[in-house]
């Protein structure tokens, strides 16, 4: 019942203030948080059912965003996430989500992609080398924050091994 009242309340939020329903990410034009949590919970759904064979995430973390922001100034930050983000749409399939999680951080979801999520970012980090990242794999039981986690964690070991 909880669970429906606040997909209810959403609903009129969502009706009477559309403005306040963001679907993707002003600057880089990924999906927003929110919109990427949603597209987690249906791939989630689909694998829980064996529509879906596996469920990857990817951790992605920029490289030196705030040298260049301190030394060339924001708006050359902000062409740097934006060319990322470019490059990453343009090589991911078009069932795989991409979103800015947070300053110069990004998640990707790669359903059907266990063995293929390495080399799809390997692809990607050819392409723009200015990256870290770390991948996790969904287990049963696991939710996203689990899996940012596990991503995260070995993204911090990729950044701590370039040093």
């Amino acid at each position: 019942m909880l669970n429906l009242l606040k997909r209810f309340k959403a609903a009129w939020l969502a009706f009477w203030y559309p403005e306040s329903i963001q679907i993707k990410d002003p600057l880089t034009g990924t999906l927003s948080r929110n919109t990427f949590t949603h597209a987690f919970q249906r791939e989630l759904a689909r694998v829980e059912r064996g529509q879906c064979s596996s469920l990857s995430l990817a951790f992605l973390d920029l490289d030196g965003l705030k040298r260049i922001n301190d030394g060339q100034g924001h708006k050359a930050g902000d062409l740097h996430l934006k060319e990322f983000a470019s490059i990453v749409l343009a090589h991911i399939r078009p069932y795989d989500f991409l979103a800015r999680w947070g300053g110069d951080e990004f998640v990707l979801l790669l359903p059907s992609s266990a063995t293929g999520a390495e080399k799809s970012v390997r692809r990607i980090h050819d392409l723009f080398p200015y990256f870290s990242w770390g991948i996790s794999t969904w287990s049963e039981g696991m939710g996203l924050s689990l899996l940012i986690e596990q991503a995260d964690e070995k993204m911090y070991q990729m950044k701590k091994s370039k040093k």
